[in-house]
């Protein structure tokens, strides 16, 4: 497996329903550390999975989206900020 590239790594997991950290951050329009920082500190649910030099973490989808949801809350407060000039 050193010799295969990720693209040709991706597609056993995306058949799995899981994806990447870096599959997340690029869905979801954020820094993979940002990622990694939310599974580190719990917030993140992932599944550890260990390769050849290093760890990888696979996420669910309904996870990633629980933490980042596509759509801002409704319940936050207005702020009635001045609009920017």
């Amino acid at each position: 497996m050193g010799t295969r590239n990720r693209a040709e790594r991706t597609p056993r997991i995306q058949e799995s329903g899981l994806e990447t950290t870096g599959m997340a951050a690029t869905r979801k329009g954020i820094s993979q550390s940002a990622v990694h920082e939310a599974i580190r500190d719990g917030r993140l649910p992932a599944y550890r999975v260990s390769g050849p030099g290093r760890a990888t973490y696979l996420l669910r989808p309904q996870d990633v989206d629980a933490v980042w949801p596509d759509e801002p809350a409704k319940d936050l407060p207005d702020l009635n900020l001045p609009s920017p000039s």
